[in-house]
């Protein structure tokens, strides 16, 4: 039985998670771009609490909304979006989330990321960050 996810826009996607999918709370990975959904308000995701990876990359997305209904995502990709600030965003609920991407949106402050305890790879190339110093801020884990 396939998976279907279905957004506020109407839109119905066909998610490949994995055969026998027995339903959308189950799904582990979706991938929607670019399909320019404008302002997605995410809705049909929120279901999908055991989603591990989420790429909405050329969406026309300007908010990061519903985080916290998925506590195990740990991949998460909103490249080339609309999106200006991740205050308010919930990602610091994401205790697992260990990537994101949000390269060549609005972003121009590195308030919030901090919070992200887990989060160990960060893109933002094509952002308008105006306070560099901010990324200072950031935890940093040192190998040796």
């Amino acid at each position: 039985m396939p998976c279907f996810v279905k957004l506020q826009t109407g839109i119905t996607f066909l998610v490949p998670a994995y055969p026998g999918c027995p339903g959308e709370e189950a799904v582990k990975r979706v991938s929607v771009c670019p399909v320019l959904i404008p302002g997605c308000c995410w809705q049909g995701l929120d279901r999908c609490s055991q989603l591990e990876e989420l790429s909405l990359d050329n969406n026309c997305i300007r908010h990061i909304e519903g985080a916290s209904h998925w506590p195990l995502l740990q991949r998460l990709s909103l490249a080339d979006n609309l999106i200006s600030s991740i205050d308010d965003s919930g990602l610091d609920s994401l205790t697992r989330l260990q990537y994101l991407s949000l390269e060549n949106n609005c972003i121009t402050s590195m308030t919030g990321f901090q919070q992200i305890s887990a989060l160990s790879e960060l893109y933002l190339s094509g952002n308008l960050v105006n306070n560099a110093r901010s990324i200072f801020s950031l935890k940093v884990e040192r190998s040796v």
